[in-house]
């Protein structure tokens, strides 16, 4: 869970806060469970950009961007 060096997510949690503290960590999952299970949880938007795959510009391929 604490393994992309440090940078918050689109929720804005960091990591620092997270791990630093064991009880703000459980309520944080304990909320992400509840949202699952009573099916309140939904998802950011993501805005979907085409980059080049190739330096000949003859592929694309998709790139996720969460607002």
């Amino acid at each position: 869970m604490i393994a992309n060096g440090g940078v918050s997510g689109v929720d804005g949690y960091e990591v620092e806060t997270l791990a630093k503290d064991p009880a703000v960590r459980e309520a944080w999952l304990l909320a992400r469970v509840e949202e699952l299970r009573t099916k309140r949880y939904r998802p950011s938007p993501v805005r979907r950009v085409y980059i080049w795959k190739d330096q000949a510009r003859t592929k694309r391929r998709v790139l996720g961007i969460p607002w």
